[in-house]
Order: structure tokens, then sequence, then C-alpha cells
């Protein structure tokens, strides 16, 4: 179906869209330090419901 298709490439776009702020954040984290340790916890979490959406995160 038409809207299953264009859910699944939302999920995948929304996947790797915080897949990549993970990486620019974790890099940002290891350089800098500072208050980036939070940011990256959210997007990981973020990252993880969107994985598996039947568990709290």
């Amino acid at each position: 179906m038409a809207l299953d298709r264009e859910t699944d490439e939302a999920k995948d776009t929304a996947r790797l869209t915080l897949f990549q702020a993970i990486t620019k954040t974790a890099n940002e984290l290891s350089k800098h330090g500072g208050d980036n340790a939070s940011a990256l916890k959210d997007l990981a979490e973020a990252y993880a419901w969107l994985n598996n959406t039947s568990q709290p995160h």
C-alpha cells in the first residue's frame, strides 16, 4: 500500500536524521565535552524508540 510505503520511508528518514545527529553530537562531545551529553542521551533514546516503539525509552 502507498501509505505503508510512505510511513516506512518517513521512518527511514527519521532514523537516518537521528543517526546523523547522534554521530555529530558524539563527535562534538569527544572534542569539546560540555552540555552535549544530555543532548546525546535524548537523541539516542529517540533513535531507540524509532527502532522499537513497543518499549518505553
